[in-house]
């Protein structure tokens, strides 16, 4: 059974995307941040991480870059109500559309907030 882990700071949509996907018959984990999702994936790896961006104490941004590095063979899904606000990646850089930073840092794919339950299935059975 594929393993997968949401991670987002808003408790409705990890709840959402846990049943959704566990239907399926995915094995889900969720975790509120990117640092409790470092945690987890240190201790048992997953098949395929979630991750919204923007979230407190370690951000999508982080973790995905954290999760590459560290874990080449798991496939990252991003997503993001923000996409079109500005983020400041470093003091001298500002990028205008967070997504397209996340898949170029190693995301496999993103998604724009709000997801529906269709398209988040057809992108992770995609994934895996």
């Amino acid at each position: 059974m594929k393993r997968i882990l949401v991670v987002d700071d808003d408790f409705d949509i990890r709840n959402l995307f846990k049943i959704v996907l566990t239907k399926a018959g995915y094995e889900v984990l969720s975790a509120p941040d990117g640092e409790i999702a470092s945690e987890l994936q240190d201790r048992r790896p997953f098949d395929l991480v979630i991750t919204d961006i923007f979230m407190p104490k370690k951000e999508g941004i982080e973790t995905i870059i954290d999760l590459k590095s560290k874990y080449p063979k798991t496939k990252v899904l991003a997503v993001s109500g923000g996409f079109r606000q500005q983020y400041t990646f470093t003091e001298n850089a500002q990028v205008d559309d967070v997504l397209d930073l996340a898949k170029d840092l190693g995301a496999d794919c993103t998604l724009d907030k709000p997801v529906r339950q269709q398209q988040l299935l057809d992108t992770v059975n995609e994934l895996l």
